[in-house]
């Protein structure tokens, strides 16, 4: 998935530095949670920013084993 970022991202994600204004190819889940939490925008093939909403996406829960009592 494009991501453009928007904001330095510290340290190292995915094996380099992301930088203001980089447009970079990342996994699904890194580009929409780096744009969740702010990083970058999404964008489609031509560099416009897509119309998707990230955040419901980043925060979505899948069910998992209930928790036990007592």
């Amino acid at each position: 998935m494009r991501l453009r970022i928007v904001r330095p991202v510290p340290g190292v994600t995915h094996g380099r530095r992301l930088s203001e204004g980089d447009t970079v190819d990342l996994p699904d889940g890194l580009a929409v949670s780096l744009a969740a939490d702010g990083y970058g925008v999404l964008v489609d093939v031509d560099g416009r920013s897509a119309a998707a909403d990230t955040r419901e996406t980043a925060t979505a829960r899948r069910p998992g084993r209930p928790r036990r009592v007592g």
